[in-house]
């Protein structure tokens, strides 16, 4: 791939985010990452990205977090930015709760990146979205 991404990483732990944005940057695909540690700091974090010129190709989101969870923050940003479910999403978790992989489809999340991941699968998860 010679085409460098922007990204967004929502996640409240920074743990996570951090070893997310280390394996981007490992796998050399990253042109800019940007975070957030809720739904809500993440569409603050989207229209400012906007503002100033940048789009955002691919995001990543956690289910399960205080404030605006993963599902909320689908809802407002498919209602918001992206009716047509264009923008590739994929979720976070580490969890198999069948509940919450329907409530995430029918806000058109794209897929799914099991935690812990390697950085294989999640370079197989983007090529899948972006190609």
């Amino acid at each position: 791939m010679t085409t460098k991404l922007n990204f967004l990483l929502i996640d409240d732990d920074n743990k996570t985010l951090e070893l997310l944005k280390r394996d981007l940057n490992e796998l050399g695909i990253a042109k800019n990452i940007y975070t957030a540690s809720n739904g809500d700091e993440a569409i603050k974090e989207y229209s400012k990205t906007l503002k100033d010129g940048e789009e955002i190709d691919l995001i990543f989101s956690d289910i399960v977090m205080p404030v605006c969870n993963g599902i909320e923050f689908l809802e407002k940003f498919r209602e918001k930015f992206d009716p047509d479910h264009k923008k590739n999403i994929i979720m976070l978790t580490s969890k198999s709760d069948k509940s919450l992989v329907l409530k995430t489809i029918g806000f058109g999340v794209n897929h799914y990146l099991l935690k812990p991941w390697n950085q294989q699968s999640l370079m197989q998860k983007i090529m899948l979205m972006i190609g």
